[in-house]
């Protein structure tokens, strides 16, 4: 199925940013923080990397919709930056909504994600992915990303981002 990134909406903003903090105060919950801790880092956390909301600098929130019929399925997150002299796309966040999963939707928003990123001049794309998130790290590895690095509770993934994309 077809899909378009669209950026996001002053209140399609506000619904990402709730879900991403509250995923995170989970996740920080679950790591042995109290709910309050857990709030004001989540917090703390997302007013450092967007600074200006949706119109931080080299951030680009965009909604993953159907093309056919505009229905919102989840919304992808990335963060053009330079690193080691290398210009990369850092994808913060992927997110399909659970009742659109399966449906080859995250592979779609990858590659357009990854042509934009090549077309803005990015020569790679790097993530971070959880270890017991199993299926996203089969979906990366599939898609091409490999381990560059492993951490304690996951692993940083690289993709080198070649013309060849633009043909996909």
């Amino acid at each position: 199925m077809a899909i378009t990134l669209v950026p996001m909406t002053s209140e399609e903003y506000e619904k990402f940013y709730e879900m991403s903090r509250d995923n995170q105060v989970n996740d920080l919950v679950a790591g042995g923080m109290s709910r309050e801790d857990a709030v004001a880092a989540a917090e703390s956390e997302l007013s450092q990397l967007l600074p200006d909301g949706q119109d931080t600098e080299e951030n680009f929130l965009m909604m993953i919709k159907k093309e056919d019929d505009l229905t919102e399925v989840g919304y992808i997150w990335t963060l053009h930056e330079f690193t080691n002299d290398t210009m990369q796309s850092f994808l913060c966040d992927l997110v399909i909504y659970e009742e659109f999963r399966g449906r080859g939707f995250a592979k779609e928003a990858l590659n357009q994600m990854e042509k934009s990123a090549y077309t803005y001049g990015c020569e790679e794309s790097i993530l971070f992915v959880k270890n017991d998130n199993t299926k996203a790290i089969g979906l990366y590895q599939e898609w091409g990303y490999m381990t560059l690095r492993e951490e304690v509770d996951g692993m940083y993934m690289r993709k080198r981002l070649t013309r060849d994309l633009l043909e996909m």
